[in-house]
This record gives C-alpha cells, structure tokens and sequence, in this order.
C-alpha cells in the first residue's frame, strides 16, 4: 500500500498533487477486534502475510470507511458481517469502527484542518454513524469530500484483486465513471443530476398546487352562502339574548316574593323547633332517671345468676364427687379381686419370671407396635431391648432431660412417640403427665391442663402442635414453663412453628425425623436461625451410634456436597429394629445389606423417603417415594406442590392427593383463601402441569390415631364426593 494517492484539488485544476495517507486506526472490524493503528510515513508501505492473515481487511476497511455500501464488494452476505463476530475464546463485539487520517497540508480539502479524520462506525443493530474530524456528518458530505479525488466509492486510488480485469470487460458507460473520477468531473456530474431532480420534484408540486387552488375556487360561492347565513343567525342570536333577559328578570321577581313568603315560614318552623327541643330534653331526663333505675335491677340480676351459678357448680362438684366415690369403691372391689387373685398365682409367676430373667438377652424383642399404616398397610415392627436403651441414653443427654422435667405426654400408649415420653421418665425420674386426649378437642382446656401441671417438655406430633397454633390457643393463655419443643411425624409448616416461636421464644425446638423401624428417630435438627413460611426445615444430623447416609436410584452414595441432588434416606446401626412381625417378605425387603459394603455383613434400614442436602451441607426431608408420581408426562412429587402452598399467607395446612382413576392432583387445605386466587399465585411458582386439578377446603384435615394427616382418608372422601 503506498501512502501518496492522486489526487486533484478541484475541476479545471489540471495540477496533479499527492494526496497523502498518514494512519488508518481498526476496532471491531472483521479480524481487527483490538483498537489497531496502522502509520504509513513518507515511502512506500507494504502489509505482507500469509493467506488468510487479514491483509484484504485492511483494503476493505478503506473501502467501507470512506461509504462503501455494497456487502458484496466488501466479502460479505450482509453489512453485520463486517463486525468481529467472536472466537472460542473471545466474545463478539457490538461494533465496528474506522478511522481514516488523510494529510491535508496542501488543502486538497476545503478545511482549515491540516489533517482530515474520516471515522465510520457500525453497530448490530443496523445504525450508522459518520463523522468527519470527529464531527457528526452524512454519508453525503462524504461522498462529496471524496469527489475528484480518485478515493470516492467508485474511485480508482484502491483497487483490488480483478478490479483491472473489471475495468477493462465492462460497458462503455459503466468505465466513463472511472474516468470521469480521474478527470475531476464526477463532481459537477453529481451536482447536475442533484439539481434535476430537484426540478422535477418543484414541477410536481407546483401541479398539485394548481390543482388545490381549482379546488379552493370551486368553494368561494358556497361560502359565500354560508357567511350570509352566519349573519341572520348572529341578528337573531341577539334578538333571543334579550328575550332571555326578559324572562330571567320576570322570574327574579316571582322568586323574591316565594322567599319573603318562605322567610316567614321558617320563623315558625323555627318556633316549633325549639318547642320540641324542650320537650326531648324533658323526656331524656326522665329517660336517664330510669335507666338508673334499670342498672340497679340489673345489679341485682346479675348478684342472683352468680349466686345461682356458685349453687350448681357446688351441686356439680357433689355429683363429681359421688361418681368418684362411686368408681373408687367399684375399682377397689376390682384390685382386691385382682390382687386375691395375683396372690395365688404369685408362686408360679416368680419362677416363670426367674426363668426368663435368666435366658434374657438385650437383643430380645422390648415391644412390638404397629406402623400408622398412612402411607400403606400397617406392619408391625418389632424393637429389642439394646435399641430403646442405646437410643435412650443419648436423647435424654442430648436434650438435657432431667427428673426436673415434667413431660405432657401426647402420643397414645400404641405409637412409637410415647416411647420416648415412657423411658425418658424411667431413665431420668422425670413426671409424665398422660394428657387426656378430649384435651386436644378444646385447647383452653389443653392450655390450662399444661400451664397447671406445669409442663416444661412436649414430644407432640405436628399436627398436636399445630391445633393449638391453628386455633390461636395463645392469645387465650401461655404455658411459659415449657421450655423443650420437639416434634416429628410429618414435615412442620413454617407458619405454626413461628407461631410457636413467638409466644415462647427462649423454647429449645427440635425437628425430630425417623420411622418407627430405626426406633423412634435417626436424626434431629436444633432449630437456630429464622425461617420463612414454604422453606425446608432441615432433619439434621443422626444420632449418636447411627449411620445415615443417602443412595441414589444405582445404589451410589450421595455426598453431601452435591447440594439439591436427592437419594433415598438410608439408616443403619444399634437403632435398628428387628424386621416386621411375621412378615419375611417385607422384612427383607426393607432390611438389607449396606450397597456400600462388599465385605462383611452390615445391615441397613431402606426408608423410602426421599432427601437431599442444602447448600449448607444440612439434610433435609423431600418427600415419600411413595408420593412421587406420573402426571401428564411428567415426574411430579406432590411434597413440592404442598411446600409452594405453604408459602401462600392464607393457606395453614395443605396435603395432595393423587386419585388414579381421574388422573387428577387433588388439594385439600385449610384455610379461608378461594380456589382462583390459590391457581392466580401458584402460576408463579409452579409450571401448569403441577397445579392441582381440584382444590377442596376442609375445616380441619383428618389426621390417624398417630397424628399424622390421614392420606387415605381425604383419597376416599374426594372419591366419594366424585360418585
């Protein structure tokens, strides 16, 4: 490439002078993504590179810079092709950009300037900017800059690879331009085809001007009617005004006698007024004389009632009393019967009992109790003696139960929570309060049994603890004496266990997880930070002498840093029970060897719930396997439908349901919200196929004798609702 181009200061100016090009700056264009300066001094500059270095890049850049527009000239399909369009390791840029530094010391150009800056610039968006020494321009002003210079867009000063062989085939008129350019007089030629048709453009609209003013000549006598019509009306529209004014001052007039007439009639209503206002003011104080007198009687009344309300609570108590005496008396008879007879049997017993003392093994069945059955057929599960003691030993340690304590046992006698609440009195001496179970029917009476007995620890079951938060038992009266929460059996919605936090802040709460297989619980989680309502209450971390672990559906361990992933919740260790009751099958179905351990034999629990760690590592309870089902196409798990409408502030408890005959997701929830209102916000939570195909509010939702929400039973009534 070499500096000095041709150039001509002008038409009929034959001197020919060099027209210089001292840089040529490139960002963003083609292969240039970088801001690059090319200089070009006094001699001769070549640019020399293998192919496909971007040596023709450069030459387009000068084209494009100085108003090329054809993207066929330029290599390209479309004019966003000249932009850098990225690499594997480098993003593509939004513009293109280039700038042109001509020397213009001998005033080729009509500037001050001894240099002129030409800078195009090219956005994606298909804008275009232009700006000649930095100033904003047309694309005009360029091409008319350029004209008889020989560097215009159809110039000679550049030419590329054919552009001769171009030159040379192509019609006469198409190579006059080439000359016309190098002889100086495209200029002119441009200016005269430019002022032709700006002729032609005035002679057409100096046609349509003729032609309006024949339009507007045809109106003259029409409105020349209508001005003569504007003028009656205007006399006319005077002659009304003063009619108007006539018939205005006539009904002042009328007006002014009605309210001389009625000035008088408001003196006597005036009048009677105040006679009136005497009389009301007699009859309320008559009025105040006898209600005092009613107050007195009512007095009386009510001393009367409470009289007679203290006489039957005395004949109450009497009665009480003698049914009491009635049922002591009844069940003394029984024990001594009882006893008489336990005596004579007492000699056969003891050595019955010596006898099994004797062969006892701590790995012999403690108990046997039977599964909820709320997620299938009840099976019962048979615990030894080493699990209960073993599993003892750290729960009354660990959250600090001592014979101080006074336990509100809640769980009926045949559910595997009322262990916890039966040995930890035995293990640690302290009282076990059995709570009558009509208790939780009415909780001011619950509230007053707790604060009387002075309950200091609760092991409820959710939905134990949720009827007093449902209910607002606390605004009624607070047990400030219970300083130890723990529940389990289901997931705790965030919503009551805030409630429960704010009326007994300084409470140890805990979120106790396991079934009744690994004896009473695996895992537990100290609750020790804020949670809001639909976020995942952690189940925590085992036990002492428990092994917990994850499996996914190819028997791999789940680690706890792949956060979110989930597994199936997996239990091994001294906890475990001994298997089902009579039922092989199952037993070794649920009861099998460790998947992780090839080399001797440990046995492992297989839940069938479903977990996952959260991102700070803690375990966290998803849903039952059971519960996972296929809806629509899809893999959908009911537990993340229930925990979207936990978050909604007007639903308290929720449970979903799948009926396999309808193929459709049923909620039941309690709560006061409507059905269009529940779909309007889960549609910002959930994709459509989630959302339930029936909503149905409940008062209050069933729940089984172990205080778990009854599945089955919600599954039947909404059954039954369809027949």
């Amino acid at each position: 490439m070499a500096p000095p181009l041709s150039g001509r200061t002008g038409a009929g100016d034959n001197e020919v002078r060099a027209l210089y090009l001292k840089a040529l700056e490139i960002q963003g264009f083609k292969s240039f993504p970088d801001k690059t300066v090319l200089e070009f001094g006094s001699d001769i500059t070549a640019v020399v590179g293998p192919n496909g270095s971007g040596k023709s890049n450069i030459s387009d850049a000068i084209r494009w810079v100085m108003g090329e527009q054809s993207t066929r000239t330029l290599r390209g399909s479309k004019m966003e092709d000249v932009i850098f369009n990225g690499t594997e390791k480098r993003k593509g840029l939004g513009f293109a950009e280039v700038t042109l530094v001509l020397d213009n010391t001998e005033r080729i150009f009509q500037m001050e300037e001894t240099e002129v800056a030409v800078t195009r610039r090219y956005y994606r968006s298909g804008e275009s900017e232009y700006y000649i020494n930095r100033r904003a321009c047309r694309l005009k002003d360029i091409n008319e800059m350029f004209m008889d210079t020989g560097l215009g867009r159809e110039g000679y000063s550049i030419i590329g690879q054919g552009r001769i062989d171009e030159i040379l085939s192509v019609k006469s008129a198409d190579r006059r331009e080439v000359f016309e350019e190098a002889a100086g007089i495209s200029r002119f030629r441009h200016r005269k085809e430019e002022a032709e048709r700006k002729l032609e453009r005035t002679e057409e609209n100096l046609v349509r001007i003729n032609d309006k003013i024949g339009e507007l000549e045809l109106q003259v006598e029409p409105l020349r009617a209508q001005a003569e019509k504007t003028k009656k009306y205007n006399v006319l529209r005077d002659e009304l005004k003063g009619l108007e004014i006539s018939v205005w001052l006539d009904q002042l007039e009328r007006l002014r006698a009605a309210g001389v007439k009625l000035k008088a009639d408001l003196e006597g209503a005036v009048r009677q007024r105040d006679e009136a206002r005497e009389a009301v003011e007699r009859l309320y104080a008559e009025s105040g004389a006898l209600a005092e007198q009613m107050r007195d009687k009512d007095i009386e009344a009510e001393e009367l009632r409470g009289r007679q309300s203290g006489l039957d609570e005395q004949v109450h108590s009497c009665e009480n009393s003698i049914a009491l005496l009635k049922n002591d008396i009844k069940n003394n008879s029984e024990n001594a019967q009882r006893i008489r007879q336990e005596l004579e049997q007492q000699e056969v017993s003891s050595n019955i009992l010596r006898q099994l003392r004797c062969s006892a093994c701590d790995t012999d069945p403690l108990y046997g109790i039977f599964t909820s059955g709320s997620t299938g057929v009840p099976k019962g599960v048979v615990v030894s003696h080493r699990s209960v003691i073993d599993f003892m030993n750290y729960f009354t340690d660990k959250f600090q139960i001592t014979h101080e304590d006074v336990i509100g046992n809640q769980a009926p006698l045949d559910f595997d929570v009322s262990v916890k609440d039966i040995y930890s009195g035995l293990k640690t001496g302290a009282t076990v309060e059995l709570l009558p179970r009509r208790l939780f029917s009415f909780p001011v009476q619950l509230l007053d049994y707790l604060c009387e007995r002075k309950v200091t620890t609760l092991v409820w079951a959710v939905s134990a603890l949720c009827i007093l938060s449902e209910l607002k038992g606390f605004t009624y009266r607070v047990p400030k004496q219970v300083n130890k929460v723990l529940f389990s059996g289901e997931s705790m919605p965030v919503r009551h266990l805030n409630i429960w936090r704010q009326y007994l802040p300084d409470a140890m709460y805990v979120n106790l997880y396991g079934p009744t297989e690994i004896t009473c619980n695996c895992t537990y989680f100290v609750v020790d930070r804020e949670f809001e309502p639909g976020e995942v209450i952690p189940i925590g971390g085992p036990f002492p002498n428990e092994k917990v672990f994850l499996l996914d559906e190819q028997d791999r361990l789940v680690e706890k840093e792949t956060s979110g992933r989930r597994g199936e919740i997996c239990v091994g260790g001294t906890a475990l029970s001994l298997g089902y009751y009579n039922n092989k099958e199952q037993t070794q179905k649920a009861f099998v060897q460790n998947p992780l351990n090839p080399y001797f034999m440990e046995m492992i629990y297989r839940t069938g719930d479903l977990g996952y760690y959260n991102e700070r590592g803690e375990l966290c309870y998803a849903t039952r396997k059971d519960f996972q089902i296929k809806h629509m196409g899809h893999r959908i798990e009911l537990g993340e439908i229930e925990t979207a409408m936990e978050r909604l502030e007007q639903v308290h408890r929720v449970c979903c349901v799948f009926d396999e005959h309808d193929l459709k997701i049923v909620a039941f929830y309690e709560g006061e919200i409507e059905k269009r209102e529940i779909v309007k916000l889960l549609r910002t939570q959930l994709p459509a196929f989630m959302i339930p195909n029936a909503f149905c509010r409940q008062e209050h939702l069933p729940i089984t004798p172990n205080g778990k929400i009854d599945r089955g039973a919600l599954k039947r009534l909404y059954q039954e609702g369809q027949k």
